[in-house]
C-alpha cells in the first residue's frame, strides 16, 4: 500500500472514542469522516465550534468545498448553534494550483463533484442550513448580496494570487469582528497561503490570530481599509 493511500485512510479514520462520542461534534465527525477531505481533529473541532457561535442573522462562507467534509462540520455547528446560513462556494470541479493533485486523488470524480457534494449534505441532514453556490469564489464575493459574513473559511485556490483574490473580493462582505480561517497555513506545498496571511497581519488587518495545525484563525480589524 502506498504512503498516499495510508495518509488518505488516516484522514478518514474514526478513533474509538469518536465512535461512541455522544457530543454534537462527535455526531458530525462520524458523518464527515467518510467524506474525502483534509481536516485534522483539531481543525474539525475549531470549525465546528466557530460555526456554532455565528449569529443567525450573519453568514458562514467557505471558499473551496471539495466533497463536503468541511461543510458538514460547519453546517453541523450551525445547526447545533444559532442556525446561521452556511454557503459553500466552489466550481465543483478540480481547478487552481492543486488541480493535478485533486485529479490524481479523485480520478474522474474531480471533473464534476456537485452531485456528490449535494448527496453528502443530504445524508448529513443539513440541507436546511447549507447552500452550495457554484462559481468562481472571488467573482461570487464581488457580487455577494447575502448576509454579512461572520466566518469566512478560505480554502480554494492555494496560490498567493488565489488567496489574494478571494480576500480582496470578500473582505468588504465581512461583519464586524468577523473571523477568517486560512487553511493550509504553514503547509510548504502552498507557501502562498502563509505569505499572504502574514502580509495582512503585518499591515494590521487582524486584531488577533491563533493557529490550530494548518488552520490560521484571524479576527479581522478595520477590514474595509486593508486591500
Amino acid at each position: 500500500m502506498s504512503i498516499a493511500s495510508l495518509v488518505r485512510i488516516g484522514e478518514k479514520a474514526l478513533l474509538v472514542w469518536d465512535v461512541f462520542d455522544p457530543s454534537p461534534l462527535g455526531h458530525y465527525r462520524r458523518l464527515s469522516r467518510p467524506v474525502d477531505g483534509w481536516l485534522t481533529r483539531d481543525e474539525e473541532s475549531e470549525l465546528f465550534q466557530l460555526a456554532r457561535a455565528v449569529p443567525r442573522e450573519q453568514a458562514i462562507v467557505e471558499l473551496g468545498s471539495w466533497f463536503g467534509r468541511s461543510a458538514i462540520l460547519l453546517g453541523g455547528g450551525s445547526l447545533r448553534g444559532k442556525q446561521s446560513p452556511v454557503f459553500s462556494v466552489d466550481l465543483f470541479r478540480a481547478a487552481g494550483c492543486a488541480r493535478e493533485l485533486l485529479e490524481d486523488r479523485a480520478g474522474a470524480a474531480a471533473e464534476d463533484y456537485w452531485d456528490q457534494f449535494q448527496a453528502h449534505i443530504h445524508e448529513a441532514g443539513l440541507e436546511r442550513v447549507v447552500t452550495a453556490l457554484r462559481g468562481d469564489t472571488a467573482e461570487i464575493g464581488a457580487t455577494w448580496s447575502g448576509p454579512p459574513v461572520a466566518l469566512l473559511f478560505i480554502d480554494a485556490d492555494h496560490s498567493y494570487e488565489g488567496v489574494r483574490r478571494d480576500w480582496s473580493h470578500w473582505r468588504v462582505r465581512l461583519a464586524p469582528h468577523a473571523v477568517v480561517a486560512f487553511h493550509d497555513y504553514g503547509n510548504p506545498a502552498y507557501e502562498g497561503v502563509a505569505r499572504f496571511a502574514d502580509e495582512l497581519a503585518a499591515r494590521g488587518a487582524f486584531r488577533s490570530t491563533r493557529r490550530h495545525d494548518s488552520l490560521l484563525l484571524a479576527e479581522v480589524s478595520n477590514h474595509a481599509a486593508v486591500p
